[in-house]
């Protein structure tokens, strides 16, 4: 069997490659060796004899294999991954749609929450292949095209689909999620289109372009450093949740002034960095990221003055809310 597809979500094929590339190859290693068999006795099945080969293959490399998680969700529910080895867990499944949605978006975002996977794989026949299986099983092309049809909310957590058939073809990947709302995953919890639906909140801000007054950014920048988590400043995104982008040639200003005025204004000095992503429609034009730290130290103040972020905007804090902020830490 050879890998002929992949559908990735929130950079879990970039994640294999980078940090996880032997156990790519064992996996590749392992599906080079299946072939299909024919049942050759009444209490077998093509689909348990795959299932039985490929975990031999993978438990000969050292992949546990058949672990249990506990879910623990009202009733005790167990989750079977059938391999396992250094976070990467990975699922045949040759059933039904429903079934493999529910790994999907049900059982491993819940191994990955409690942190007993850090990526999850699951195993699908390409449609050339369904053939040779049993009726209503459902095929890589068909559960990646329900899944790219899916509200990006619903898929928060590094995942692959893998397609896999007797052919050998160059692998064709596709990328579900932008690498805008990895970051904005990794940083406030939310992606962007959940975060337009939701509108401003303390730790994100939208900002259409950058102001005249550099000193407002910079009060932006002293609150979010003084809230648990720190927060993001995204420009080029309107406050009705527009994204418009911005020029590229006008970012670098944009990072100087913002940098500049945060050392002269800001006592402490919070720390931040700058992403630059561009729009899927529109490439030509960027969003910048200030991503500002949590400040170990608080409160960060302007002009003597410290700043929380009140809804969608900053605020002088009060004799009390700095007494919660000195004792809340990061």
């Amino acid at each position: 069997m050879y890998i002929n597809a992949v559908t990735s979500s929130m950079g879990a094929w970039r994640t294999l490659n980078q940090h996880h590339r032997r156990n790519y190859r064992e996996l590749e290693k392992a599906l080079g060796k299946l072939t299909y068999r024919k049942p050759e006795h009444d209490s077998e099945t093509s689909v348990g004899l795959l299932h039985q080969d490929l975990n031999l293959q993978m438990e000969n490399q050292a992949w546990d294999i058949g672990k249990q998680i506990s879910l623990k969700t009202g009733r005790r529910t167990f989750f079977t991954i059938d391999f396992l080895k250094d976070g990467i867990a990975g699922k045949l499944i040759l059933g039904k749609q429903a079934f493999v949605l529910s790994s999907l978006l049900a059982h491993f975002p819940l191994c990955v929450q409690i942190h007993s996977v850090d990526l999850g794989i699951v195993l699908l026949p390409m449609h050339s292949f369904r053939e040779h299986l049993p009726k209503g099983i459902s095929d890589y092309e068909f559960v990646c095209k329900v899944v790219q049809e899916l509200p990006s909310a619903l898929i928060k957590y590094p995942f692959l689909i893998v397609g896999f058939s007797e052919h050998k073809t160059p692998v064709e990947v596709c990328e579900i999620t932008s690498e805008l709302d990895e970051l904005l995953m990794r940083r406030v919890g939310y992606t962007l289109s959940e975060m337009l639906l939701l509108g401003e909140k303390p730790n994100y801000d939208f900002k259409v372009a950058m102001p005249q007054h550099t000193e407002k950014i910079t009060k932006e920048v002293c609150a979010m450093a003084n809230i648990q988590g720190g927060g993001v400043l995204l420009f080029g995104v309107s406050d009705d949740g527009e994204v418009v982008g911005m020029d590229p040639d006008s970012l670098d200003l944009i990072k100087l002034r913002i940098t500049t005025s945060a050392r002269n204004l800001c006592d402490p000095i919070p720390s931040f960095d700058f992403f630059s992503v561009p729009i899927a429609e529109d490439p030509d034009r960027m969003i910048l990221v200030c991503q500002v730290d949590e400040l170990t130290r608080k409160p960060c103040l302007v002009h003597g003055r410290a700043y929380l972020r009140t809804g969608p905007s900053a605020q002088v804090a009060d004799s009390e809310e700095i007494r919660r902020m000195v004792l809340s830490g990061p």
